[in-house]
């Protein structure tokens, strides 16, 4: 299969967050598996199955999770606490570089760059400032701000 782009310019540029700007797809199974211990998850969450689920909201995941091993986890508070738990360790996060580099240039030349993500923005917003892209960004499209996400 072969890419083919349209014989004009494009309107804008819309980025992923998690896995696209952010290299942070391993904090994030971090934070789950930590978040599931802390709620007494009889289980461990496998990268592979965490990998699988990209893109699936929080509670849809815990829900699912709950209907497997027969368990009633509150999916509102596994979720706020992956949350918490993913924030208070930013510090681990690093832009993906040469992504980085694309954004810096494109906003450079004028074009217009937004954020569309799954994650909610109390997570993206300190993960961009983290990595010095917040500013390049006027708008970030999250679930919140949308019928239907992912």
């Amino acid at each position: 299969m072969q890419l083919v782009l349209p014989d004009r310019p494009f309107a804008g540029y819309i980025f992923d967050c998690d896995g696209t700007l952010v290299d942070s797809m391993p904090l994030h199974y971090r934070a789950w598996n930590a978040s599931f211990r802390h709620h007494g998850a009889p289980w461990e969450w496998t990268e592979e199955r965490f990998y699988a689920s990209a893109g699936v909201p929080d509670r849809e995941i815990v829900a699912a999770l709950n209907a497997e091993f027969g368990v009633s986890l509150d999916g509102d508070e596994v979720h706020e606490t992956k949350v918490e738990w993913f924030v208070s360790h930013l510090h681990e996060l690093t832009p993906v570089a040469a992504v980085a580099e694309i954004v810096r240039e494109f906003h450079a030349r004028g074009e217009k760059i937004s954020v569309a993500t799954g994650s909610d923005l109390s997570i993206v917003d300190p993960e961009l400032q983290h990595v010095g892209l917040r500013h390049f960004f006027e708008i970030i499209v999250t679930p919140a701000d949308v019928k239907r996400g992912k």
